[in-house]
């Protein structure tokens, strides 16, 4: 790893994790203690060894020596029993040391975890409509869980890293202040260790970028698919879902078993060479005398513990490696929502009372053609308009453009001969009815999918809502009424039954203009009736903006406006139109009908 990566890598953790540095300082201070606690405990052994094995208890090291002034200044003897108190009341100390830093870091990577998620989904919903439509089916969910779970044990090994790191310092000043000699070469032994492993631990981290982006394909496959079970079970497609998916599943196994393998691969490794290690420190002790075995038992304790240490640290460093691929995508993930948030300007308050007008008004979605072109028309309030138009003529970007999803490249919209851009984006959306073709129900009751988290809606304005939309008597015939579970997507109900329910959402919030776009077209006569008995029930009242390629729909209008190409080619009375047999109504009108 070259210095410009370490730097770039040493960034994204000061940015991701620098806010809980007051807390990573606490938790250092606790390792710190903890590892010098337990020095001094283990320090505390080769007098205690002394005694056992018939000698003074006076050791030649530091620890020992300190130890011996301690006792004498606070007159107390240096014997076996006041030794084992005092080892014990250590180790019982550097057990609460141990439960303190447990415990900070528990709550630190939790509210790390929770900051995190809650960040990132809120800025998620409050991202531009133009950047939302670039995101795949299940890739916010994977970044959430899949992501953000990763990263958190990024977050768990860097503290560990923190509290094993003190601990080694401390168990290599004790080792050290007993053999020089045997401490040095333990450190380069494991240096050496470190050095031979770090080619696996950059493997790690290579098929941890692997399993990032199967991960994305993954999530995004599987959501795909469940959304349109139904199409795949009718097209007799189970089976070719199923093998994709299983290739998928076995790319996952078989770079779970390499990343497995890798980790524990150093980890059996480390075991034997310690093990070699602390044999030859006896051998090289034992033959050169004075032989003491309390310094022995302490420096070989010791001497393990450095390489448990050492291996801990490589299975950090991994989780570490293997994570680095999902902080840089969470980083990644959050400078573009960071850039892509919807910025609503508007201070004023909505009002409505006189017309809503599209003045010159050009949009493209890229900067290569505009989907709308120069179009100007005005509303006026309490009117019924319908918008028709072929496939890809802009209708539905109009109504885009209206629900301040997106921004008019030139040209203004005013209501009342004010920018609507001047007008607060949640006073606007208030205030604003938007009835979709795809209806979005949640798996709740059908009062909480009315009442869809605005606590101004009351029962009594539900089922007023539900009346105009002609739902409220069916509703009254289910068993548990209002508290119906209306299922997964709302598929308990038909069509028509969904889109009575979503325009009863819409009208519970007394809207002063209402957009359906293609609310109809895919329902049956009867239900498309109901739908036009609502609207006739809400004519005058609302101004009503009617999306419609079913031309029945908006025959009863009292205006049309006819687009293609991005441009208004006629507009003027459904009677108006189809007296005129070269309009684009009329020809269209006659080709369904003829075609009936």
């Amino acid at each position: 790893m070259n210095l410009e990566r370490i730097k770039t890598l040493i960034s994204f953790f000061v940015r991701v994790y620098g806010k809980y540095k007051k807390q990573i300082i606490i938790l250092s201070a606790l390792g710190f203690l903890g590892g010098l606690l337990e020095g001094i405990g283990i320090g505390a052994l080769i007098p205690l060894f002394s005694f056992i094995s018939g000698g003074d208890g006076i050791g030649q090291d530091i620890i020992s020596k300190i130890i011996n002034k301690t006792f004498l200044v606070i007159n107390l003897d240096l014997n076996i029993w006041n030794l084992i108190g005092l080892v014990t009341a250590l180790f019982i100390f550097k057990a609460f040391a141990l439960y303190y830093f447990l415990k900070i870091r528990t709550k630190i990577v939790a509210d790390y975890e929770n900051n995190l998620r809650s960040d990132l989904y809120s800025k998620t919903l409050r991202a531009n409509w133009s950047y939302l439509l670039k995101h795949k089916i299940g890739y916010l969910e994977n970044v959430l869980m899949t992501d953000v779970g990763a990263n958190v044990k990024m977050f768990e090994s860097v503290a560990t890293i923190i509290l094993d790191s003190t601990n080694l310092l401390m168990y290599v000043f004790v080792a050290f202040s007993i053999s020089a000699f045997i401490t040095v070469i333990a450190l380069a032994l494991g240096a050496i260790t470190l050095l031979i492993f770090k080619p696996l631990i950059s493997r790690t981290k290579a098929y941890a970028h692997k399993q990032l982006s199967l991960n994305k394909m993954v999530t995004h496959y599987i959501n795909e698919n469940v959304a349109g079970l139904k199409t795949v079970k009718v097209m007799g497609a189970e089976k070719e879902v199923i093998g994709v998916a299983s290739g998928f599943f076995e790319r996952m196994r078989f770079l779970r078993i390499q990343r497995s393998m890798i980790k524990y691969f150093t980890s059996v490794v480390t075991q034997p060479i310690s093990i070699f290690f602390i044999v030859t420190v006896f051998i090289i002790s034992y033959l050169r005398p004075p032989f003491n075995f309390a310094v022995f038992i302490a420096i070989i304790y010791l001497i393990q513990k450095i390489f448990i240490y050492i291996d801990r640290a490589q299975t950090s460093l991994h989780a570490i490696s293997e994570a680095v691929p999902f902080l840089r995508n969470i980083v990644n993930f959050q400078d573009e929502l960071n850039k892509n948030q919807e910025i609503g300007t508007g201070q004023n308050k909505f009002e409505f009372n006189d017309n809503l007008e599209f003045k010159k008004v050009n949009f493209s979605y890229n900067s290569d053609k505009h989907t709308i072109k120069n179009i100007s028309f005005k509303i006026k309030k309490g009117e019924m308009i319908g918008i028709i138009g072929p496939s890809g003529a802009g209708k539905t970007t109009i109504v885009d453009l209206l629900l301040r999803l997106f921004e008019p490249r030139t040209g203004e919209i005013l209501i009342d001969n004010k920018n609507i851009s001047d007008i607060s984006l949640e006073q606007w959306r208030k205030n604003i009815g938007y009835v979709s073709q795809d209806v979005f129900f949640r798996n709740d009751t059908i009062a909480n999918n009315i009442k869809f988290f605005d606590e101004r809606v009351g029962d009594l304005d539900m089922e007023e809502a539900t009346k105009i939309s002609n739902i409220y008597n069916f509703i009254q015939k289910l068993h548990t009424g209002f508290d119906t579970m209306a299922g997964e997507r709302g598929n308990l109900f038909s069509g028509g039954e969904r889109q009575r329910v979503a325009l009863a959402r819409v009208l519970a919030r007394r809207p002063k203009i209402l957009v359906l776009d293609e609310a109809t077209s895919t329902l049956d006569n009867e239900s498309e009736a109901f739908i036009k008995t609502s609207l006739e029930k809400l004519r005058g009242g609302l101004t009503i903006i009617i999306i419609a390629h079913r031309l029945s729909t908006v025959l009863d209008v009292d205006r049309i406006i006819a687009i293609d190409d991005g441009r208004i080619i006629e507009e003027g009375s459904p009677k108006d139109l189809l007296n005129k047999t070269n309009s684009y109504f009329y020809k269209a009108y006659n080709i369904i009908n003829d075609n009936i």
